[in-house]
């Protein structure tokens, strides 16, 4: 009878320690089972963020991309180049890094060995599949502090500043120098409304070889550019 009592408390502790085993490998699956399931949605989220910015170029576009048939063309991106790869451009527009990726037939629109890099760009991107296809600087990046970029070899310029003022005879913008008045020649035009209010608003000027201004121009691409 000794033996008896002494049987039973030991198959109740194995029992109980069986059973507390059991309970912690259960446990351990669940929680293992837990983490799991939230790196593969922590993934998923971010794989998901992702591609959609890497698919929503157009929200950064400076011109009006749709055709008058309702087609798709292609839009522009204007920012800062903070660098460039072999397969991929990162701008900076609107104090956001975008990164857009190069098409096969990419090209820069510069003469070989221009510094391009922490200068204002203008990138072609095609609206299809959202590949830059082309790279420029833009005017504010070539202008001199009188404004002047695009020099002809005739002597005809261009000039990129801020409209102070015109009247019926000249036309004055702000540039880095100081302002700049042009007489207008007789044929003078404004390539865009020109009802609309130009002041302090970057325009563009040509200007003939004895610094006459022919046509003025404001383009949406230039305004609040950084």
């Amino acid at each position: 009878m000794k033996k008896t009592f002494l049987t039973f408390p030991l198959i109740g502790m194995l029992t109980i320690g069986t059973l507390a085993g059991c309970g912690t490998s259960e446990e351990n699956t669940t929680q293992n089972g837990s983490d799991t399931n939230s790196t593969s949605e922590t993934n998923n989220n971010a794989a998901t963020n992702e591609s959609a910015t890497s698919n929503d170029l157009k929200q950064y576009a400076r011109d009006d991309n749709e055709q008058d048939d309702g087609t798709e063309d292609d839009f522009d991106l204007v920012g800062t180049l903070e660098s460039e790869k072999d397969n991929e451009l990162v701008m900076m527009i609107d104090n956001e890094k975008v990164t857009v990726k190069k098409a096969s037939s990419f090209k820069t629109d510069e003469p070989d060995n221009t510094e391009v890099k922490g200068k204002l760009v203008k990138v072609e991107v095609n609206a299809k599949n959202e590949e830059a296809e082309s790279l420029e600087l833009m005017p504010q990046a070539k202008a001199d502090d009188n404004g002047v970029y695009d020099k002809d070899q005739d002597g005809e310029y261009n000039v990129i500043g801020t409209f102070v003022k015109e009247d019926d005879k000249s036309l004055t913008v702000k540039v880095k120098s100081g302002e700049k008045t042009y007489e207008k020649t007789a044929d003078f035009e404004h390539d865009d409304d020109s009802n609309q209010d130009l002041k302090d608003k970057v325009v563009r000027l040509e200007v003939t070889k004895d610094d006459k201004v022919e046509s003025g121009e404001m383009n949406t691409e230039d305004q609040d550019t950084k």
